[in-house]
């Protein structure tokens, strides 16, 4: 599963940048035109009513049910049974809120033995045990979704009749019909962690591997897609038409899937390396499939399944291959065997592209991390999501050649989990072995992804490349087909390593924390150095799990000269050395003797994770020619080391932000601009966060250069080829500044006289001046006049358009209508991001929400109970009251959570999350008043 940190990281660049901007909602377009889908929240309810109250009809809210599966109760359960089959039998239809399911449930069990099958089904008609009928009051214990089976034969076999609703939180079988595709509906699953229990009763556990068995009855217009092929043609019922399918491979329940609805389908093959020929599939929504590149993914498609068999050793372990876009998708994708789904914003356009292409190649390694070999519990997860991130980041930049791939790495992996292995949210990437299914739910995050990523790039470089891919094709060799733990990843590696596996992995897999490297430099009076060392420090986050932990990182330390004069320098690189670093302090003799670099760059190569400091030479050299790097994967990691060195209070921000402007006005990539135009202005990125800092004069100098040079690209052309549907996330450049150039620059865009005329592309304009007070009614007016009043596109976004006035009486609507306490679905609240919090500087902030942190922190805790994590989680980010952010918000946020101890763990570390930014916001908005002094 790939996740956008949410924290859910591979969708945080991308659809924070487009939410924040007001003029896309939680899925961007995929028909080419963003505001017929996007000009409403999604669910297609007016921006300004309120949503109407939903359910999972499965009869009890998600916000409530904590009641999964234990680890003690896994392990009796996977000791007490065996020989799993499911025969499911699922009767859909266009129209109806329910489905209708028939079940079979063959296992064998210890005679005598008692257990439960887990079930969250709204309605259960009839369950019927080794031939004896069960009264469904008696054993369904629909509050803790278990039926309870008692008087167990070796052999048995469980039949049960209900009728479910579909899920509108994410999980679970979710029904959509986008009005873009009109008439038409699409039905797909989501079933990791423990949710394929609320869509048919299961032993809804990793270890209990099963063969699974489906036939649907479906409108006969429809495409049914499931793990593995139809066995013949459907059959002709009238309207309707009936679909069989062959017996799944050995799988989790967490993995198993059911993609129904009028999904448009292309097909290829592949040969794999024994020989077979193996059928591919992509499928989308009509309006997606419009635009969608499928000989481009089928290419790589079959070049990531080539290079996955070369570095495993081990063929492809399906018989077939489906790919299928799907809308309002919780996640970036989602490994499902033989039918992985996908979030369709992804397959839009270039700037998507790139995380398509990532997500692609990241699903398809689960095929054999996660799918082939699955992690016995829940612990273990980064077995499945390290290794796919690690091994999918190597395949995209060796298939593609794209050098944005390796930047794209760094922001993913370095920069993300370093943000939260600092935090109240940092864990192990290698969980304790009682962890609950919701704990696990919270560590889909950047430290079992990221930092699990960049830890195994740690193991690669200690071990080679060569021991590295026996290791792998040992673990697959022992395991495949059933599950693994920590001891077994540790086994299969350690007759090929030179390094104790054992110590490696309570390194970097059971402590928490990162470290920091710096270079102390001794020169003689000519400037060559006498004395290099690395220092290595473990500071201790004492608001959290953090142990202080001295690692062993092997890195190259890169020597960089500055050549040329009169605006032709370059800084060129003159060596690089291989270092163990290990201890407090490790010396480097090798490099005694030379002439000092003007810049030293600790791990210039990005194959450890650490943070570095600069030593003052490098910090100068950074700030006067950091445009002279011709690397664009070098220069950025310089920029992600100088934003951790304001995180953690070490330099100014003002200075970072005027680095960055030098690296945008030198180079001409538009990844590169588009990526540290938005870590330049993040405030989880330097810990320095732009809600308060702009309202500091001389950050507001910084920030200005930065939208500046951002301007000065776009108007050069250098974002042309990306084309409307893609420019949004660069235009994000002027929310955080209120410069001449940049408001010069949205009135061009809104105005139309710029290449990017699209209506939602102007009113994206419209709407970020009015939030900075440099718009008002009149120009929404004029827009309408301009671009017709009846059109339903522009209606809609000049409703949203209204709501982006800095006003509280706006804020305060929106804050009644979204921040409810109702129930509301996935797609409700994530379409909240864009029109409450802006990123802007609002005119008298503090004016505009007066008063709304009270009514916030009222119903902090209703919102909390009624919804379910992941939709509590995004109200909770979404309405906190940044506009007031300073020390008064941030002493009732802390009240707050010690008033609410019971409140659930991950949301309680969510806003000691917010809390930490903010205080640090607070620090550096000091720290750069010092320098600025």
């Amino acid at each position: 599963m790939t996740t956008t940190t949410f924290s859910r990281k591979l969708l945080a660049l991308l659809l924070a940048l487009l939410l924040a901007l007001g003029t896309v909602g939680a899925t961007a377009c995929s028909s080419g035109q963003p505001g017929a889908q996007d000009a409403a929240p999604a669910g297609g309810a007016p921006a300004d009513t309120a949503p109407a109250a939903t359910s999972d009809a499965t009869g009890t809210s998600e916000g409530v049910q904590t009641a999964y599966v234990t680890y003690e109760e896994m392990l009796a359960r996977a000791s007490a049974l065996s020989d799993i089959d499911y025969a499911l039998a699922f009767e859909l239809d266009g129209t109806s809120e329910t489905y209708a399911l028939t079940e079979e449930v063959s296992f064998s069990a210890e005679p005598g033995a008692e257990s439960f099958i887990d079930a969250r089904l709204a309605d259960i008609g009839s369950i019927e045990l080794n031939g004896t009928e069960l009264d469904p009051a008696a054993v369904y214990d629909k509050e803790h979704g278990r039926i309870l089976l008692t008087g167990l034969e070796a052999a048995n076999t469980l039949r049960l009749t209900a009728t479910n609703g579909y899920s509108v939180s994410g999980v679970g079988i979710m029904r959509e019909a986008p009005p873009e595709d009109e008439g038409q509906t699409f039905i797909y699953t989501q079933h990791e962690s423990a949710y394929a229990q609320s869509v048919f009763a299961c032993f809804d556990q990793p270890n209990l591997k099963a063969h699974f068995t489906l036939s649907v009855d479906a409108p006969k217009q429809w495409t049914v897609v499931t793990a593995t092929d139809p066995v013949g043609e459907p059959t002709e019922n009238g309207d309707t038409r009936h679909w069989e399918f062959a017996p799944s491979p050995l799988m989790s329940t967490y993995l198993s899937s059911l993609i129904a609805g009028d999904y448009v389908q292309v097909t290829s093959t592949y040969e794999a390396s024994d020989g077979r020929q193996v059928p591919l599939g992509f499928y989308a929504r009509p309006s997606v499939a419009e635009g969608a590149d499928f000989d481009a993914w089928f290419d790589l498609t079959k070049a990531g399944i080539a290079y996955y068999e070369q570095a495993f050793g081990t063929e492809f372990p399906y018989e077939k291959y489906d790919q299928i876009y799907v809308p309002n998708f919780l996640w970036g994708g989602m490994e499902n065997v033989g039918a992985v789904t996908l979030h369709e914003v992804y397959a839009d356009s270039l700037f998507e592209r790139m995380y398509n292409d990532i997500t692609i190649l990241h699903e398809l390694a689960h095929q054999w991390f996660g799918n082939l070999v699955t992690m016995e519990w829940w612990n273990d997860l980064w077995l499945n999501e390290s290794f796919a991130e690690f091994i999918s980041l190597r395949a995209v930049a060796a298939l593609t050649g794209n050098d944005d791939y390796l930047i794209y790495g760094q922001d993913l992996t370095r920069l993300a989990a370093v943000d939260q292995d600092q935090g109240p949210a940092t864990h192990a990437i290698a969980s304790d072995s009682d962890i609950t299914i919701e704990q696990s739910d919270a560590n889909v995050d950047n430290i079992t992804y990221a930092k699990g990523s960049m830890a195994l790039t740690q193991l690669h470089a200690l071990v080679g490349e060569e021991s590295f891919r026996s290791g792998i094709h040992d673990y697959f060799a022992q395991h495949a087909e059933g599950n693994a733990r920590l001891s077994d990843f540790i086994a299969a590696f350690q007759p090929y390593a030179d390094i104790d596996m054992a110590g490696w992995s309570e390194e970097w897999l059971t402590a928490t924390g990162v470290n920091t490297l710096a270079p102390v430099v001794e020169t003689d009076e000519q400037g060559r150095i006498e004395r290099l060392v690395v220092t290595q420090a473990a500071e201790e986050y004492t608001g959290g799990a953090n142990t202080p932990l001295l690692r062993t990182h092997k890195l190259e330390i890169g020597f960089y000269d500055l050549v040329g004069e009169g605006g032709a320098e370059r800084l060129v690189l003159r060596d690089a050395h291989e270092v163990l670093v290990s201890g407090d302090e490790t010396e480097v003799p090798a490099v005694a003797g030379a002439e000092r670099p003007d810049l030293i760059l600790i791990d210039h190569a990005g194959a450890d994770y650490s943070k570095v400091v600069f030593d003052e030479v490098s910090l100068a050299t950074l700030e006067q020619h950091i445009g002279a790097l011709d690397d664009p994967f070098v220069r950025t990691l310089a920029v992600f080391d100088l934003m951790q060195m304001t995180r953690d209070l070490k330099y100014p921000a003002s200075r970072t932000l005027g680095v960055i402007a030098d690296v945008l006005a030198a180079t001409r990539s538009p990844y590169e601009i588009a990526v540290l135009s938005d870590k330049s202005l993040d405030g989880a990125a330097m810990g320095a966060d732009l809600y308060s800092l702009t309202a500091d004069e001389n950050l507001g100098r910084s920030t200005g250069a930065v939208a500046d040079a951002i301007v000065d690209a776009l108007n050069a052309g250098v974002f042309d080829a990306w084309g409307e549907d893609t420019i949004m996330p660069v235009l994000v450049c002027a929310l955080r500044s209120d410069s001449e150039k940049s408001i010069a620059f949205l009135r061009e865009v809104m105005a139309g006289t710029t290449v990017w005329r699209a209506p939602y592309i102007r009113f994206g304009a419209l709407n970020t001046l009015i939030a900075a007070g440099q718009a008002g009614a009149e120009d929404i007016d004029a827009l309408i006049a301009e671009l017709g009043a009846d059109e339903p596109e522009i209606v809609t976004l000049s409703e949203r358009s209204r709501l982006r006035f800095p006003t509280t009486e706006v804020r305060r609507s929106l804050l009644d209508t979204y921040f409810s306490g109702k129930e509301m679905s996935f797609a409700e609240a994530d379409a909240t991001w864009y029109f409450y919090n802006p990123y802007v500087r609002y005119p008298d902030a503090s004016e505009v929400y007066a008063g709304l942190d009270e009514v916030y922190f009222e119903r902090l805790q209703s919102v909390i109970e009624n919804n379910s994590n992941a939709i509590s989680t995004t109200l909770v980010q979404n309405f906190y009251p940044f506009g007031l952010a300073g020390q008064a918000t941030v002493d009732r946020t802390d009240a707050w959570m010690a008033a609410h101890p019971d409140i659930e763990p991950t949301l309680l570390t969510h806003l000691e999350r917010i809390v930490k930014n903010q205080k640090n916001a607070l620090l550096a908005r000091e720290l750069d008043a010092q320098y600025a002094s």
